[in-house]
């Protein structure tokens, strides 16, 4: 009966060890997770009418694109790569914080987007 105790000691001392390392492998890939988890930002080239827009998707599902510059009158395109990800960024970021992603005249102002 020794035998049987010790090796059922050994076992449950591995059992706890490998647990607990499971748990902790766990707690490690949830803080290396991003934060807009589901969502996605596309930025694209508009080859027909030059420019650029943007496009965010929640869970593989298209929910925003963004084709023109929001707020400001007429039509006018993205005229850059950058200015359509700083707009996308914004939106994407107000969303994943539960917030409202209505972009404003401030928002093109402070991201030096030109009205």
């Amino acid at each position: 009966m020794g035998n049987n105790i010790k090796h059922f000691t050994a076992f449950l001392i591995i059992a706890i060890v490998v647990v607990c390392i499971g748990i902790l492998m766990d707690n490690s890939t949830l803080e290396d997770q991003p934060i807009n988890e589901g969502y996605r930002l596309e930025v694209i080239k508009n080859e027909f009418n030059e420019g650029w827009f943007y496009e965010i998707y929640y869970k593989g599902t298209l929910q925003i694109r963004q084709e023109f510059v929001p707020v400001v009158q007429g039509r006018r395109r993205f005229s850059s790569e950058e200015e359509a990800r700083k707009m996308g960024e914004l939106v994407l970021k107000r969303l994943t914080q539960g917030e409202s992603p209505i972009v404003s005249i401030q928002d093109l102002k402070n991201n030096g987007i030109a009205e």
